[in-house]
């Protein structure tokens, strides 16, 4: 995939921001006088720590101002996600516990942007399941407008599904580009899906014939086998 959902430039410099000890934000607007310490689970260690958290309008801000759709496309350019590798290719100059720091508060304040944005029902892929393997990818501004469009795309195919069947979850951003890695992956995935089936047909088609040869023989045998028997015991 060619095209960056974000600028390298403009995600390092939010994942700088966000590391920091008090954020300032996408205007740069927060002070340290916009903080205030707090017991918070650290998804990074597993455990409750006193954390940094901002207050806007009142109300605690996990995501330091940022918009989700952001934070969603930071988190998919640090390595698609892969918060560990993006750090230690970064600060590869930097020792363990340094990079372990940065990775620990990347984590704990990136990951929630992530995990908030695939769980609202907003613009954007969608992955809808038919089946355990089968998947497909679309672009839509809702669960039930995936499913729709679903439907009417497998409906072409010969393949009926209920709303009920189907199961969608909002994934990542509303880019074209993004949308056809996604579908190139999935194609690929439905090949092999193919391949592996053609496969088993043929070992069927072995074991079918094989048998056919048995049962033959079991039946031929069981016609010789009593004259058998009769010129054995005479």
């Amino acid at each position: 995939m060619a095209k960056p959902l974000i600028s390298m430039k403009r995600r390092d410099a939010i994942v700088d921001d966000l590391i920091s000890q008090h954020p300032k934000g996408p205007n740069g607007t927060l002070t340290k006088d916009d903080y205030y310490r707090t017991q918070k689970y650290s998804q990074s260690r597993r455990m409750y720590l006193k954390a940094t958290i901002p207050t806007r309008d009142g109300a605690s801000d996990s995501f330091f101002g940022y918009d989700l759709d952001t934070l969603q496309r930071v988190w998919w350019e640090c390595n698609r996600g892969d918060l560990s590798s993006y750090v230690s290719e970064r600060w590869e100059d930097k020792g363990q516990k340094a990079r372990k720091r940065r990775f620990n508060r990347l984590f704990d304040r990136l990951t929630p942007g992530h995990d908030a944005f695939t769980k609202q029902s907003a613009r954007g892929i969608w992955e809808v399941r038919l089946s355990y393997r089968v998947k497909l990818y679309v672009m839509a501004g809702s669960a039930n407008t995936a499913k729709l469009l679903t439907r009417t795309m497998t409906a072409g195919c010969g393949m009926k599904f209920e709303t009920h069947q189907l199961r969608a979850n909002l994934i990542n951003v509303d880019e074209p580009d993004l949308l056809a890695h996604y579908t190139n992956k999935n194609m690929k995935t439905v090949s092999d899906t193919i391949a592996r089936s053609l496969r088993e047909i043929k070992t069927l088609k072995e074991t079918v014939e094989q048998h056919t040869h048995l049962l033959s023989a079991l039946e031929d045998f069981g016609e010789v086998q009593p004259h058998l028997l009769g010129e054995t015991t005479g």
